[in-house]
Parts: structure tokens; sequence; C-alpha cells
């Protein structure tokens, strides 16, 4: 068998085999019965051949009639190095779950990878490998593929990978793929960034990262990705404690993290500091209409209050709301002579889809607005989800949008009637500082991180 030259056979494969044990006393370091039965009960959803091996009485004795693509493997470090001396010519890539290998143990996975021409994804991979297109679910968490989408996740971290994908299935967000790459013994976070840009399902990535072995070649993958796909990391190990901790936890060096961010800036990648911007980013990066090259914003309200929140949000974060042109001013008039059109456009707490749609269509027009900023309230308003779900399908979107819905419950409400295809025409956020930091984001890849990926890459020409 040669050596795979990508990494299609991992994150698309046709054939896996499971590997494991039902039997065995361990429940440390991932290695459990629970572990082995959860996966191979995801794997039952999975669109191509699984075969299951179940390890009992300790006697590791694996033989494979033909070659699988992929092999998932829940033993400990031993058990595991066994099995993939025995079954190592008939797979292209293993996955390695658990973790609490040693150097040693490192060693001679490296050792059989190279005799064997396999890769190895892990270990400590946690949950391995989501593809939601074909339904593969290497992690041991039920009922956690998300629709499918455009947006890949890398992570480092398992309990932080399944924060994120977590926080994607309940925004409605669509995935392509989610990896954890564990302690990246051999395919790495640069490698696997390099995949996902050439990858044509994948249009944004979100990395989840504590640390990287070779920065120049990371910078390097980042700057050549960024001007056709956005790139979003959150960085773990900012305080020493947590970068000592980062170390422990995935053996990776954590570096500065002013240093890092600077770095990783310059190359075209935008930095978040929590979760919930990470996930907002995502959102608002995932748009179709993502172009955004000025910071002037018109606000669409049913409500007086929280137009001039947010009013006040877009500002601080360095956005204007200036006056629509007199034309647009004396068409909206006309037909709602009851509305005053100035900016933020109050429309009133009985407006319906026709309102919205008229006003949002003269909004549009506006060539010194870059973006718009709608609020849909629905409690104390008469404005229901089906109407902005109307609003979404009968307006062209030619510039971002962000609906703001007024607190989370009115954002379950209106995730509930959207279908995710149409995350890729508006941003939907429950708070008015996550709708201008996702203008904020627009602007910045729009102008700042496309640039400074060319530059990067011309002074690493020079």
């Amino acid at each position: 068998m040669s050596r795979v030259p990508d990494l299609d056979k991992l994150f698309s494969p046709k054939s896996i085999v499971l590997i494991g044990s039902s039997t065995i006393k361990i429940n440390q370091n991932m290695i459990s019965p629970t572990i082995f039965n959860a996966i191979r009960e995801n794997l039952k959803e999975f669109k191509g051949t699984v075969k299951v091996i179940d390890i009992k009485d300790g006697n590791v004795k694996v033989n494979l009639e033909k070659e699988y693509d992929v092999a998932v493997i829940v033993l400990p470090p031993k058990e595991t190095i066994s099995s993939l001396r025995q079954i190592g010519e008939k797979i292209h890539f293993a996955i390695i779950i658990p973790g609490g290998f040693s150097d040693e143990d490192k060693a001679k996975l490296i050792e059989l990878s190279k005799k064997y021409n396999f890769r190895i994804l892990g270990p400590n991979s946690i949950m391995g490998v989501i593809s939601s297109s074909i339904r593969l679910n290497t992690s041991f968490e039920p009922d956690f593929i998300p629709e499918v989408g455009s947006i890949s996740i890398v992570c480092q971290s398992g309990g932080v990978g399944a924060s994120l994908l977590d926080s994607l299935i309940e925004e409605g967000l669509g995935l392509d793929l989610s990896i954890w790459i564990g302690d990246s013994l051999d395919i790495d976070v640069i490698e696997v960034l390099k995949y996902l840009g050439k990858r044509d399902q994948t249009k944004t990535i979100g990395i989840y990262l504590e640390g990287v072995k070779d920065g120049r070649a990371f910078l390097s993958a980042i700057a050549e990705i960024v001007p056709d796909k956005p790139i979003v990391i959150l960085k773990g190990g900012v305080a020493e404690a947590s970068a000592e901790r980062a170390l422990l936890h995935t053996a990776s060096i954590a570096g500065s993290h002013r240093i890092f961010t600077v770095a990783v800036r310059q190359a075209g990648a935008i930095v978040v500091e929590a979760i919930d911007e990470f996930i907002t980013a995502l959102k608002a990066l995932g748009l179709k209409s993502k172009s955004m090259k000025g910071r002037s914003i018109a606000i669409v309200s049913n409500v007086g209050g929280p137009a001039i929140l947010a009013a006040d949000a877009c500002f601080l974060y360095g956005f204007s709301t200036p006056p629509l042109s007199d034309e647009v001013y004396k068409r909206i008039k006309k037909v709602f002579p009851l509305i005053e059109p100035v900016n933020p456009i109050d429309l009133i707490a009985d407006a319906d889809y026709n309102r919205y749609i008229m006003v949002l269509k003269e909004v549009m027009k506006e060539e010194h607005i870059d973006g718009i900023l709608l609020i849909t309230m629905f409690r104390s308003c008469l404005t229901t989800p089906e109407d902005v779900k109307k609003i979404i399908e009968m307006v062209s979107f030619k510039k971002p949008c962000v609906i703001y819905t007024g607190g989370y419950g009115d954002l379950r409400k209106l995730m509930s009637v959207l279908p995710p295809e149409y995350h890729r025409k508006v941003v939907v956020v429950d708070d008015v500082w996550k709708a201008a930091f996702a203008f904020d984001v627009l602007y910045d890849y729009s102008v700042t991180c496309v640039e400074a990926a060319k530059r990067y890459m011309s002074s690493v020409v020079e």
C-alpha cells in the first residue's frame, strides 16, 4: 500500500473498522466499555462499511480480510500498539481515541506508521472526526451530528471541541467537518489546515489551539488560505498557569499569547477570546454576502429601546448610523406616514413582514450603507418568527445583515422555523453586542485580513 497523499480517506472514508473492548476493566484515559459501545452505536449511522472488532479476555488478535480506510481504536497503549502491528498493512489511517501514551509508546506508533504506511490522528484525539455529509461520528456522544454545512472546526481539546459543536447544533448552523487532533503525533493542525483550504465543502474554518510546534509553517498555511476562506482562531493558554496546563494537556508549545496574536493577525486570521465570540464570528463569516468595506450601519427595528441600545453598541465598535438619503426617506414616509425613517428606523411594534420588506428593500439601495442590523422582537410585538422567515425569503440581501431577536427565548423561536441554509443569508444573534461584533468581524475580514494575508505571502516570497 502506498502512503496516502492527502487526507480524503480520513475525512471522507468509505470503510471503517472499530477496535475496542466491551469487557475491559479499565475506566480511565478514555478507555472503557461505555465509550467503545457508544462509538459502535454512533457508527450505525455512517454511510459506509463498518466492521467492529470486540477484543475480550485481553486477547489482542486482530485480523482484517480486506483494506479499510480508517481504524478507530479505543484500547490502552499496549493493546493499541499490538493491534496496529497486526492490521497496519490493511489500513490507511488510525484514529486513536485514548490518551495516556508514554514517549516510548509514541515512538512505537511512529515506527509502525512508517513501516506500514498508515497515518495517525491522535493519540488523545478523544472525539476523532465528525463529518455531517456522510453521517460519520467517531465520538462517544449520541445525536451529535449537525446539519450539513460549510463550517469546519479543528480542535486540540475534546472538551472545547464538544462545547463548540454543541453551540453549532443549538444555533442551527451546518457543519462540514469537526476534527480533534489530540497530541498531533503525526497529523497536526498545519496539515489539516492545508487540507481544509483545498476542500470544496469547507468555506469557513475555525480552530481551537493550545499551541503549535512549527509557527512559521502555521502562519504560511493561514496566509495561503485566508484570501479564499476566513480563519477564526480561539487560543487557549493565555495565562501562565493555563499555558503550562496546555503543555500537559496536548503536549503543545503555547508561547506568548501576545506574540501569537500579533503573528496570526499578520498572517490574516481573526483571533477571538471566548467561545461565544468564536461562534458569532463563524456565523458572520459563513454569509454568502460577507463583503463589508465600510463602517456604516442601518438599523431597522420594531421596537425603540433595543434600537437605541443597538446603535450604542455599534458606535462603541466604531460604526456609524448615518441618516437615509432624502429620496429613500420620502418613499418610506409616503407608504408608512406614521413611521419616522431616521436611522435607527422604528417600524413600531405592530410591524408585519410587508412593512419590514418594503423598508429593507429601500435601505438596501443606499450606497452609503454597508450593513443592516434588523431587530425583530416577538415579545410585546405583533411580529412573528414566520414573518422573519418570509423576510429572509423575499429580500435579496446584497449587504451583510444581522438579525437581533431580543433574547434567547425569541432566538429559539426563530431558530425553530429557519432551515440551515438561511444562515448563509443572515446572521441571527440574541444580543446587540454580538450583532456589533459580527459586523466588526466582517469588516475586519473584508478590509484587513485578506490584505494582511497577501502582504505576509509577499514577504515570505521576497
